[in-house]
Parts: C-alpha cells; structure tokens; sequence
C-alpha cells in the first residue's frame, strides 16, 4: 500500500520486490514485528519519546538486502538515506553528495564498498530512480515518485 500519495517499485533481477515497499530497514532484514511496531515508533519519535532509529523509519522504497550489503533508502522523490551493513550487526551511514537543486541535477553515483549505486531525479511523474549490481551480480533497480507504484497498480 502507498501511502501520503507516493509509492515505490523494487526490482531484483526482474523480480518484484513488494516486501521492499512501504517499509522499513528492519522489516526487510527480517528483525521488524510489523506494521503495528512502525506506528508506535512513529508516535514516539513525533512525541520526542525516544531517540531516531533508521532501522525503524518507514520508506516507500528500499533497494538491496541483507547479502546486498547495502540498503538504498527511497523516500518521495529522492535517496534518504544509504546504509551499508558491515559485519557484528554494525553498519554505517554513507554521506551522499549535497545539491542546491535536485531537479537541475543529474544525480549521483557513489560507491560503497565496491558496489557502484546511482540515483537520479526523474520526471512524469515527479521521483527518483536508483540501481546498482550487487557483488553477487545481482542487478537491483527501483523508482519512488508521486503517485507510482506499491498501491496505485499490480506491478508482478
């Protein structure tokens, strides 16, 4: 289901990915409770109750997994945030490339840890595109935008 009008699309190898949509970091590792679990972390953290976990915060796409190495966090019409999972359940924050403006940009392409990842604002509708191969040889490719994806159309 989309939600706030926006949606994603995640692919893997061709493959649709829905557990990759409307989700969180957690939930596609495979440690989350559900979406019961993400609406208490969202009235805590808007209440200031606790601290601000990425692991529990809700994107409308996230690219790659947990034998990825890294998850590509999709939030409306750009890259949130890039994760990079490193070993003892440790991971680290890559800092992206800053914009005046992202619509007059062509994107970026960063890499992490050998894994080459680019995202670039789309247009028609209004989004964000990203892909990357991970070492496995895995081809990962997504889009979030106004009104696509996950809850406006079957996409299997």
């Amino acid at each position: 289901m989309a939600y706030g009008n926006w949606g994603a699309t995640v692919y893997c190898d061709n493959k649709p990915l829905h557990k990759n949509c409307d989700t969180t970091p957690n939930q596609v590792l495979g440690k989350e409770r559900g979406y019961e679990h993400y609406l208490q972390h969202y009235i805590q953290k808007n209440t200031n109750e606790i601290s601000k976990n990425i692991f529990d915060d809700m994107f409308h796409g996230i690219v790659g997994d947990k034998e990825a190495g890294v998850l590509v966090c999709l939030y409306k019409s750009w890259c949130s945030n890039i994760i990079q999972l490193l070993k003892d359940n440790k991971y680290k924050i890559i800092e992206k490339p800053k914009f005046d403006d992202w619509w007059e940009s062509e994107g970026f392409t960063i890499d992490v840890d050998g894994i080459s990842i680019t995202c670039k604002p789309t247009q028609d509708p209004e989004g964000v595109s990203c892909n990357f191969t991970d070492k496995k040889g895995r081809n990962w490719n997504a889009k979030s935008a106004y009104g696509y994806g996950e809850g406006y159309w079957d996409w299997d």
